[in-house]
């Protein structure tokens, strides 16, 4: 049967250098589809782009998760045995940063327009946050930032609670999890809580 990768980033994603075992490795074009036993980089999911970096000295191009949990690394060169996994740590935390945001912002439309997020995309020179709502005026937008500054000002914390859905529902979630088995809970300390696969600060107030 097929291994489920360790996400390493789940635990700590300011974590950017791991070692890892090379489970397969299979030619796909002129690149290698690599599986490891245990990973730091991020495959994209979510809104959230995939990391970049280098795995046994070879470029990262890709990052991608399979259903049953296994996430698959694209290289440009064939690898085996123990590697080393190095994460782009500028491109890490600037995901870090737009995500937590986007988890901060979408909670203040809720909290004070009842406006849920329906979708949202990170991207390197823009990133976007559909909301639910017809109207927005000039001075509803400016509650909605000047609250999001008060609330980095204040420095919430940002705390991942990992429970199975039972457990789940014993929190206020914004949004219901659309994953089956554990799920993975971002609170923004008594503000917000939200299921997610994602990076996150440890601190809204690192905004």
């Amino acid at each position: 049967c097929q291994v489920r990768t360790v996400k390493l980033f789940q635990a700590d994603a300011y974590r950017t250098e791991f070692e890892g075992e090379v489970l397969s490795c299979t030619p796909v074009g002129d690149a290698w589809a690599v599986v490891l036993n245990q990973t730091c980089f991020y495959p994209a999911s979510g809104g959230q782009p995939s990391d970049s970096g280098t795995l046994g000295g070879a470029p990262i191009l890709d990052v991608r998760a399979e259903p049953d949990g296994t996430i698959v690394h694209v290289v440009g060169a064939p690898l085996s045995g123990t590697v080393v996994g190095q994460v782009d740590w500028p491109r890490r935390l600037d995901h870090m940063e737009q995500h937590t945001g986007q988890h901060l912002l979408s909670a203040a439309f809720v909290h004070l327009l009842q406006a849920d997020t329906v979708s949202w995309h990170l991207g390197a020179e823009a990133s976007t946050v559909d909301i639910a709502v017809e109207n927005l005026s000039a001075e509803q937008v400016e509650e909605v930032e000047l609250t999001c500054n008060r609330l980095i000002r204040a420095g919430l914390p940002v705390h991942a609670h990992l429970c199975s859905p039972e457990e789940a529902h014993r929190f206020p979630l914004r949004k219901p999890p659309t994953v089956s088995g554990p799920v993975r809970i971002i609170e923004i300390e008594g503000y917000d809580w939200s299921p997610c696969g994602g990076t996150h600060l440890r601190s809204i107030g690192e905004l």
